[in-house]
C-alpha cells in the first residue's frame, strides 16, 4: 500500500540528506516509525514536510517532498490555504497516489491546512491524523505556575513580535479555534492515551479511533540499561526548559527543598547555558523573557552551583544522560504521551512526573514511578528525595517501568497495529 506521511519537520535522515551540516535533536520517534516501516515490504512510504524552499528526492527508500513554510496564524478564522500550496500538494498526491494519508499532529496551521485541502479533494475518508498535542488545550495550561505579571512581561523583541508568554498563549488559543474545526472535519485519528481520546471526542464524537503506541528512536532499544552502579548520585535530569509547558520553573522551586537534605543534588537539562554571560548582543536582544525569569529564579535561590546545562544532545548522548541520572523528572504543565518519559522508562530510569494530560496512561503512581499534581512543587521535591533515600524504591520503579515500556513500545507490535489500522481505513474506503 502507498502511504503519504505529512509532518511539520523532516525526518532526521531526510534533513541530513538535504542539509548535512544541520543538527537536529527532535523527530527521532518519527524516524523510528519510518525505519520499522522500511524494514517490511507492506508499505511504500512517501513523506511531506515544511521546508524553506521546495525540494524532493529519495533517501533510504523513502520519497520526500517539501512544501513552503506556512504563514503565521493571526486570524481566529484562518481556514484558507494558499493556492500555490494546494497546487503543489495536488502534484504530490498525483505522484504517490496514496491509499492512506497520515497527518502527524494538528498543532500548527502547516499541519491543519492539509485537512482542508484533502476535504476539497474528497480524500478525508482515507486520511488519519496522529494526535500529538492539541493547541487549544495547551493554551489553557500554558502559563500555569507563572504570575500574571510575569506572563505580561516582555522584552523589546517580544513587544515587536508578540512572543512573550501571554502572546504565545494567545497564538495557541487562535490555533486551537481552527484546530477544533479541523478535528470536526476528519474521520480517523490515532490515539495513545485517555487524554487525547477524550479531547478529540469532545470535538467530534463520530471519530473512528485507532490505538497505536509510538516506536522510539533506535538507540533506546539497545541492551544498555540503568543501574545504581552507573549513576551520578543525586542527579536529576530534565529534557527541556525552553517553554513554560515543560515546567522548569516549577522544578527550580523544588530545588531549594531538595538541597536541604541533599546539598550535592544537581539538576541537569538540555539547552544552552542560561548562566553563561558571553552571548552576542543579538542573542541577548532575542532572549525570551521566560528564560530571563528562569535565570532570575536560579540566582534568587542561589542555585548556580546546582544546575547544569548540556546544550543540544543527539540520540546517543541523550541516552547516556538518562543512564547516568539518579532520577528523571517531567514537570510539564500539559502533555499527551511525552517521548521523554517513554525513553526514560524503556531505559529503566526512575521517574517523577506531573500528573497532567495523558501521563497517567503511561505511568502508575507508586508502581513504576511517582505522579504529583503539577503545582505541588513541595511534593515534587519529596518524591525526588524518596528515590534518593531508598535504593529499593528506585530499583523497583526501574524494573517495572522498563517492563511496561518494552511492551508499550514494542516495534513489531506497534507496526502490526499501524498496518491493521491502515487496512481497516482502506477497507472502509472500498466499501463506500
Amino acid at each position: 500500500m502507498n502511504v503519504l506521511g505529512i509532518a511539520y519537520q523532516p525526518l532526521p535522515a531526510i534533513l541530513h540528506a538535504i542539509s548535512p551540516e544541520t543538527q537536529i535533536a527532535t523527530g527521532g520517534w518519527l524516524q523510528g516509525a519510518a525505519d520499522i516501516i522500511c524494514r517490511h515490504k507492506d508499505i511504500c512510504l512517501t513523506y511531506c514536510f515544511q521546508g524553506k524552499k521546495q525540494c524532493q528526492g529519495t533517501v533510504d527508500g523513502i520519497a520526500y517532498y517539501s512544501i513552503c513554510e506556512a504563514e503565521v496564524v493571526r486570524s481566529r478564522d484562518i481556514l484558507k490555504y494558499r493556492e500555490k500550496d494546494y497546487i503543489r500538494f495536488k502534484q504530490i498526491i498525483d505522484s504517490c497516489n496514496p491509499d492512506v494519508i497520515q497527518i502527524f499532529g494538528t498543532e500548527t496551521w502547516f499541519q491543519r491546512q492539509f485537512v482542508f485541502m484533502l476535504d476539497k479533494m474528497n480524500l478525508l475518508d482515507r486520511t488519519v491524523v496522529w494526535i500529538q498535542g492539541l493547541a487549544g488545550f495547551c493554551a489553557q495550561n500554558f502559563s500555569n505556575g507563572i504570575t500574571q505579571k510575569m506572563a505580561r512581561r516582555k522584552t523589546l523583541w517580544e513587544l515587536l513580535r508578540g512572543t512573550n508568554i501571554s502572546g504565545i498563549k494567545k497564538r495557541l488559543e487562535i490555533n486551537g479555534i481552527s484546530e477544533k474545526k479541523a478535528v470536526k472535519k476528519i474521520k480517523n485519528v490515532f490515539v495513545r492515551t485517555d487524554w487525547d481520546q477524550a479531547c478529540c471526542k469532545a470535538f467530534n464524537p463520530s471519530l473512528n479511533f485507532y490505538f497505536c503506541n509510538e516506536t522510539l528512536r533506535p538507540g533506546f532499544y539497545e541492551d544498555d540499561i540503568w543501574g545504581l552502579n552507573k549513576i551520578e548520585l543525586h542527579s536529576i535530569f530534565m529534557s527541556q526548559y525552553g517553554t513554560p509547558i515543560k515546567g522548569y520553573h516549577q522544578m527550580l522551586r523544588a530545588m531549594p527543598i531538595i538541597l536541604q537534605e541533599f546539598p550535592d543534588a544537581i539538576l541537569y537539562c538540555t539547552g544552552k547555558d542560561l548562566l553563561k554571560g558571553d552571548n552576542s548582543c543579538m542573542e541577548k536582544l532575542r532572549e525570551p523573557s521566560y528564560l530571563r525569569m528562569l535565570r532570575e529564579e536560579i540566582c534568587s535561590h542561589s542555585l548556580e552551583n546546582n544546575v547544569r546545562f548540556l546544550g543540544v544532545l543527539q540520540e546517543k548522548d541523550m541516552r547516556n544522560q538518562y543512564l547516568k541520572s539518579h532520577v528523571f523528572v517531567s514537570a510539564s504543565v500539559i502533555e499527551n504521551s511525552p517521548n521523554s518519559i517513554a525513553e526514560a522508562m524503556i531505559l529503566g530510569v526512575p521517574i517523577v512526573a506531573s500528573d497532567v494530560g495523558g501521563v497517567s496512561s503511561m505511568l502508575t503512581h507508586k508502581e513504576d514511578g511517582y505522579l504529583y499534581p503539577f503545582d505541588e512543587y513541595a511534593l515534587l521535591a519529596e518524591y525526588i528525595c524518596r528515590i534518593f533515600r531508598d535504593d529499593s524504591v528506585a530499583c523497583e520503579f526501574s524494573e517495572k517501568g522498563r517492563e511496561k515500556a518494552l511492551n508499550r513500545h514494542d516495534q513489531e507490535k506497534n507496526y502490526g497495529d499501524l498496518l491493521d489500522a491502515y487496512r481497516t481505513i482502506i477497507g472502509c474506503c472500498q466499501e463506500e
